[in-house]
């Protein structure tokens, strides 16, 4: 059942996330067809079942009754008052956790990546580490990233945005490029 919370702007959100896994399913089966690297297609499959779980968080609001429940708990367990002293290391922990891996994995992304094909799906992958990390900074919930998230340059809506769009463009021009749209068809070399 949609929550009864759930806003349109929610509503706005889950149909353009619902557009990224078109464009990524497109993207998927564009790279099987065109007998692209393997990986080309599981990583489109796999960024395509990250947004349907986006969907389904934006339409039944999961995401807000769970940081309801988190915030439910603490009071309970009488530790609600003292929250600060915890979010602030777990938001430490976050961006320096996620930081690092995101540093050591486009490191690595950039050092394998050859051709716009290989450039849009990074691209895409940026786009849903960003999302993912946005996520988690908006249930860790702390009083100075809520300012700056929610505050008047509503980054909250700015990230999340740019990220769906950064994975659902590199989706389509991936699609574009080996479908031979966009510039000469790319085709795989076979392997000896």
């Amino acid at each position: 059942m949609v929550s009864s919370s759930t806003t349109m702007l929610s509503f706005a959100a889950a149909a353009l996330y619902a557009v990224v896994v078109l464009a990524c399913m497109v993207a998927a089966l564009s790279a099987r067809g065109e007998q692209q690297l393997p990986v080309h297609a599981r990583v489109w499959a796999v960024l395509a079942a990250f947004f349907v779980i986006l969907v389904v968080l934006r339409i039944f609001n999961i995401e807000e009754l769970l940081r309801a429940e988190l915030r439910s708990a603490s009071r309970e367990s009488e530790v609600y008052g003292e929250r600060e002293g915890l979010q602030l290391p777990i938001t430490i922990g976050v961006v320096v956790i996620f930081g690092f891996a995101a540093f050591a994995w486009v490191f690595r992304s950039l050092r394998k990546m050859q051709g716009r094909r290989s450039v849009a799906l990074v691209s895409a992958e940026v786009g849903a580490l960003a999302m993912l990390i946005l996520i988690v900074l908006r249930m860790v919930s702390f009083n100075v990233l809520d300012k700056i998230l929610y505050g008047p340059l509503k980054l909250n809506w700015v990230v999340d945005l740019g990220a769906a769009l950064l994975v659902g463009g590199g989706a389509v021009v991936y699609t574009l490029i080996v479908r031979g749209k966009l510039g000469r068809r790319v085709v795989r070399k076979p392997e000896r």
